[in-house]
């Protein structure tokens, strides 16, 4: 039993990293393109808007379990139709041009609870999978909208009882528009063949502390139903 235990956790360590990788090649392409909108459209917008006082609206996804809140005034976007690879599941755009994507994106292979927990290499595939989405998601996006430099201010893995979490943070510097931040929330559920990734996009303005603080609050009250959000972490 011993043997059998440890040749599982072997396999699981270099098929599951493959298992993540390759399916998500096609996905990610997607999010990229995405993204790449999302930054030329916002780099076009000039103009904040005070964003509400009012009580924010608390988006739930009961198919997929997650959850997070923003301000009235941030408005639901129309999205694409889904297909094999995966689907938009909602745009909120708040009224300068932020924007809050959340995706889902289809995997070959699941990643077991228990396995992962057992594996003595689970954290080097974890900071595998970041390194891949920074280079084909972040950098990527960063040099197709033409800017001069792009920097990771932050990568962690975020404690999480759900699945496999982790937050990459990046300032991409676009020439004659200024600086935009992506910064994004990346979970593989456990034993599901889904991943989900919530990722914000807006501008960096020290003068507009109101919407700078509203950005801040919707990336910070994203969770999974069941969980603390991560402000709260």
């Amino acid at each position: 039993m011993i043997g059998g235990k440890r040749r599982k956790i072997t396999e699981f360590h270099s098929s599951t990293i493959g298992g993540f990788i390759e399916p998500c090649k096609q996905y990610l392409r997607i999010l990229d393109h995405l993204l790449i909108v999302s930054i030329i459209a916002l780099c076009a917008l000039v103009s904040p808007v005070d964003s509400s006082e009012l009580p924010p609206i608390e988006y739930t996804d009961n198919e997929y379990g997650y959850a997070f809140q923003f301000p009235v005034n941030w408005k639901l976007q129309k999205t694409p139709q889904p297909n094999e690879i995966g689907e938009v599941r909602v745009v909120v755009k708040s009224p300068r041009g932020d924007q809050v994507i959340v995706t889902i994106g289809m995997i070959e292979k699941p990643i077991y609870k228990r396995a992962f927990q057992s594996n003595p290499k689970s954290l080097e595939m974890v900071d595998a999978m970041i390194d891949f989405t920074i280079e084909q998601v972040y950098k990527k996006t960063s040099r197709d909208v033409g800017a001069t430099r792009m920097m990771v201010a932050d990568r962690r893995i975020l404690p999480s009882e759900v699945g496999i979490m982790f937050y990459i943070n990046t300032a991409h510097f676009v020439r004659d528009k200024g600086l935009v931040i992506a910064t994004g929330i990346h979970t593989i559920p456990f034993d599901k063949k889904h991943l989900v990734s919530f990722i914000m996009i807006g501008p960096v303005d020290p003068s507009a502390k109101r919407e700078n603080e509203a950005f801040q609050k919707v990336f910070q009250s994203f969770h999974f139903v069941g969980e603390k959000p991560i402000s709260g972490r």
